[in-house]
């Protein structure tokens, strides 16, 4: 056979492909310059075929395409709205990355404004989830938004608060190890300006380039920042706390630690920093703690009544009584530290109930006329923090009722 006609027909194998290629990916063009979004979808449906052979340029045209099919359908539909705003911006996002790696930008350049008008709706329904108290809605979503905008770790922040409103403690243990990983602080810097049409403030991320560009094209005004606040220590916390209600007390130590460090005004980490050593029967480290904390919030009720827990639980209750009465003293809004008072006045009631029942047969002595009296002062103690902690909580009948009990005794 001839040399030439071996290479012409190898020219046409080898350009059969391409031109299958080239007039499905018009006519998917027709199709969605009609419109005709899902029938668009179904022309580029076939995506190993389509791609395999596909030069760069028509991997992004085809992935332009189709983000704009999914737009389309985003746009004109409510059904599925969400599902194709994150289809749009997957598939935008790899013309991004395809032209990239050509130094292009063609395709990117076009589906930029559709992009941006997709993260926007996203942010939007996750906000409003949020607002509807679609708490573990709102997570997933926030954290689909990041995975599809990784430059924005904000996203991936709301996400884990909002599994912790969710109380969905798993996915948002899962989401602050993210944020612990990538050294998220949340401190950044946020770009605004007005729009002049609308005159209104808007944000352009952390992007000061697009702020200023606005401004020099005309269609901004007021540029200015904002920075956010740090995040750092709170992160920790959270994951801290989340591992401590788990149980895991070792690797709660470690956030919660670095957290406190950090942040050391921040009264609830602190004493879940507290908790933790008492729970672990570390009382060195509780007590160096429980000075720090003492030192930043000398007149903190809560901390005065976890402190007198503390020496209550070890049967200190001259140091406990101190601290219960200083809780009290700075207007402790529970009843809890009237209730552990009570329980202090009561503690020598079983030893001197023991006593006069030894002396039953001597009612008229001395001694037991003298310890009946220490009894009646006991109850009478008590009787005065009991009524105390009714008070606070008159819905407690545990309280009424050791209050009755202690009347009839007394008489009263």
């Amino acid at each position: 056979m001839d040399i030439k006609k071996i290479f012409f027909w190898g020219m046409i194998l080898l350009s059969f492909p391409v031109f299958s290629q080239k007039y499905l990916l018009e006519s998917a063009e027709q199709a969605l310059d009609r419109k005709q979004f899902e029938q668009t979808l179904d022309l580029l449906s076939e995506k190993d075929s389509l791609i395999n052979e596909a030069t760069n340029q028509q991997q992004a045209f085809f992935y332009y395409l189709r983000g704009r099919a999914h737009s389309g359908l985003a746009l004109s539909q409510t059904e599925n709205r969400q599902e194709n705003a994150e289809q749009a911006i997957r598939n935008f996002n790899l013309v991004k990355e395809i032209e990239q790696r050509e130094m292009d930008s063609k395709f990117t350049e076009k589906s930029q404004p559709l992009l941006k008008r997709h993260l926007a709706t996203l942010i939007d329904m996750a906000i409003e989830y949020n607002q509807n108290q679609r708490f573990a809605d709102a997570s997933r979503l926030f954290n689909s938004i990041y995975n599809l905008n990784k430059k924005d770790t904000l996203f991936l922040y709301y996400s884990a608060s909002m599994a912790v409103k969710a109380e969905d403690y798993d996915f948002a243990e899962s989401k602050y190890r993210q944020l612990v990983e990538l050294q998220y602080n949340g401190s950044d810097t946020l770009f605004l300006a007005t729009s002049i049409e609308g005159q209104k403030v808007e944000s352009f991320g952390y992007d000061k380039n697009l702020q200023e560009l606005g401004v020099k094209q005309q269609k901004y005004s007021n540029p200015s920042d904002y920075v956010e606040t740090d995040k750092w220590a709170e992160i920790n916390a959270n994951l801290g706390l989340i591992l401590f209600n788990k149980q895991n007390y070792s690797e709660a130590e470690a956030f919660l630690k670095e957290a406190f460090d950090k942040d050391n005004a921040n009264l609830n980490v602190g004493l879940a920093v507290l908790e933790l050593y008492q729970k672990t029967n570390r009382n060195m480290m509780y007590l160096t703690y429980a000075k720090k904390l003492m030192k930043a919030f000398p007149d903190n009720a809560l901390l005065q009544y976890n402190i007198g827990v503390y020496y209550y639980n070890r049967q200190d209750f001259e140091r406990a009584k101190r601290y219960f009465q200083n809780a009290i003293d700075n207007q402790f809004s529970s009843e809890k530290a009237y209730l552990m008072m009570a329980n202090i006045a009561l503690t020598e009631d079983a030893e001197i109930t023991q006593k006069l029942n030894e002396q039953i047969n001597k009612k008229y002595s001395e001694e037991y006329k003298k310890l009946y009296q220490q009894k009646t002062n006991i109850y009478e103690t008590a009787l005065n923090y009991l009524q105390h902690a009714a008070e606070l909580n008159p819905e407690n009948s545990d309280i009424q009722n050791l209050i009755t009990d202690i009347q009839q005794f007394l008489k009263k």
